[in-house]
């Protein structure tokens, strides 16, 4: 059962774009490279080009070391936070919002409003 726990937990982090360092029985590392978050460049885009570069050089990548403690799954990431995870709570989908496409929108609303905001201004003239 721990064998495949373990497995399950790697499957599920490869979807999120991790990818797999190391494995053994009961433990496994993982890491996935820094992503271009659309909402917040956008945002920094619009206070000035400076503060969207520094976010782009500074953004870390990100890792996961996914451990079987024989009582369930154990997930730490870089910063020290650990999760647990009983061996019947590892099927749950736990990602039920899709952030990727709630930036998306987010930036597309940003930009229009901004547009808006452009066009009542050259309007009112």
């Amino acid at each position: 059962m721990s064998f495949s726990a373990v497995q399950y937990m790697i499957a599920k982090y490869a979807q999120k774009g991790y990818r797999l360092l190391s494995e053994t029985p009961n433990q496994a590392q993982m890491v996935r490279p820094k992503r271009f978050s659309c909402l917040l460049f956008g945002v920094l885009f619009l206070l000035g080009i400076v503060p969207g570069l520094l976010y782009w050089i500074f953004e870390q990548d990100k890792s996961a070391l996914i451990y079987d403690s024989g009582y369930g799954i154990t997930i730490t990431d870089e910063h020290g936070h650990t999760r647990d995870y009983a061996y019947d709570e590892i099927d749950k989908d736990e990602s039920w919002i899709n952030w990727k496409a709630v930036s998306i929108i987010a930036a597309i609303i940003l930009f229009l409003m901004v547009i808006g905001i452009i066009g009542a201004q050259m309007s009112g003239r």
